[in-house]
């Protein structure tokens, strides 16, 4: 980890291990249950956790598939297997709302091969579920400056710093080899941040890659280049187009012109679709205060499951639209990867309070009227989302 602070390292296992769940049962999809933990340096966006995505970015990552040849005569000292992969670009997804091209040099990105470490939870309080944002954040203080947390942040430093790690030089036409790889579980990632057509994209590599004893070779299935818009306030908001519950009218920003428009995208397999009955409440004040509608999006694949979670709940307040999954153009456009996600937009039609903003504020408060109307009446300052962190370049 080269000149990085022992401060700096411990700050970032210690929010690792606690940082999504300081928010709360409430606003996040996955508990940090998680059996194997990126190494500090947070960088993949793709595996942000509902609604503190951009905010958390740790946890495990999808298996990358792979092909393996055994090794049939070992020999005498193995230094471990070869890997071998590629990446390509997600046709599904080649140009941004605004017509800008969403293509770059492979050779641009800079990623690692780094062991993934399973690290032991830190000793929560048995009421932690019941504790208030600000109960947590005080715990979590009082525990790193104790001679018990500073013992635990230590122990996973050293941990972490025995972990293996690996360059990948990703070749111009995106082909990779990584050589005498021990067996282990390995998370790869690379990243790089480009200005398209005036905002910032994400473009990611990520997956995970198991090496085992027996292996001499491993071969992965392609890898798509993931695209993320890392949007900001003040930015030009990208358009929002889903359908009503009958697929026979459209929703857009256009719906809502002259209003602040709070959008929240959800779906009913999570605790975000609980918490819709909370958004309704704290949408019911804000109306009262400010000049301001309610657009809320259900992401699930049948569009069924929505309306009857909507009438169920009997979900009066704003609008509902569905988007019959993640592979839609708003989901793209605002680069959700995960749910829920909340949005601001100003009656001007920019961006008032990004996703990323929003999981900044619900760390310390625990009252979604209260974070909307201090980002209208401008009792608070934009956060911006941290840029990628910068890939030494490879050993020589």
């Amino acid at each position: 980890m080269g000149g990085e602070s022992l401060q700096k390292r411990k700050e970032g296992i210690f929010r690792f291990l606690l940082q999504a769940q300081i928010a709360g049962p409430d606003h996040s999809r996955f508990r940090l249950k998680r059996k194997f933990m990126f190494r500090f340096r947070p960088l993949s966006l793709n595996v942000l956790v509902v609604g503190l995505a951009a905010l958390i970015s740790i946890g495990s990552v999808d298996a990358v598939s792979a092909q393996s040849s055994k090794k049939e005569k070992a020999p005498a000292k193995s230094d471990g297997a070869t890997i071998r992969g590629t990446v390509e670009y997600d046709p599904s997804f080649s140009e941004t709302w605004n017509k800008g091209d969403l293509k770059i040099p492979f050779g641009e990105i800079k990623a690692k091969l780094f062991e993934l470490v399973q690290l032991p939870e830190p000793p929560l309080p048995e009421n932690w579920d019941k504790m208030e944002p600000q109960k947590r954040q005080a715990w979590a203080q009082e525990f790193e400056a104790s001679e018990t947390g500073k013992k635990f942040l230590e122990e996973n430093e050293k941990r972490m710093a025995a972990a293996r790690e690996f360059d990948v030089i990703i070749e111009k036409d995106g082909r990779f080899v990584v050589y005498d790889v021990p067996p282990a579980v390995y998370g790869l990632r690379g990243r790089v941040d480009k200005d398209i057509k005036g905002t910032v994209h994400g473009f990611e590599v990520f997956g995970q890659i198991e090496v085992r004893k027996e292996m001499d070779e491993v071969r992965l299935d392609p890898i798509l280049l993931t695209v993320t818009p890392l949007l900001k306030a003040g930015e030009v908001a990208p358009p929002i187009e889903v359908k009503t519950h009958d697929g026979k009218n459209r929703l857009s920003l256009d719906t809502f012109k002259g209003n602040y428009l709070l959008v929240t995208f959800w779906i009913t397999d999570s605790p975000s679709a609980e918490y819709q009955t909370k958004i309704q409440e704290a949408f019911a004040k804000l109306k009262t205060k400010h000049k301001i509608r309610l657009l809320s999006v259900c992401v699930d694949d049948k569009t069924e499951n929505g309306i009857k979670f909507v009438l169920d709940k009997q979900l009066r307040e704003g609008s509902h639209g569905f988007t019959k999954g993640f592979d839609h153009p708003t989901m793209n456009n605002y680069g959700i990867r995960s749910i829920p996600s909340f949005w601001l937009i100003s009656p001007d039609g920019k961006i008032a309070m990004s996703q990323f903003e929003f999981a900044v504020a619900f760390r310390t408060k625990n009252d979604l009227s209260e974070i909307v109307s201090d980002r209208i009446e401008g009792k608070d300052t934009p956060t911006p989302a941290p840029a990628a962190e910068p890939t030494p370049a490879p050993k020589k």
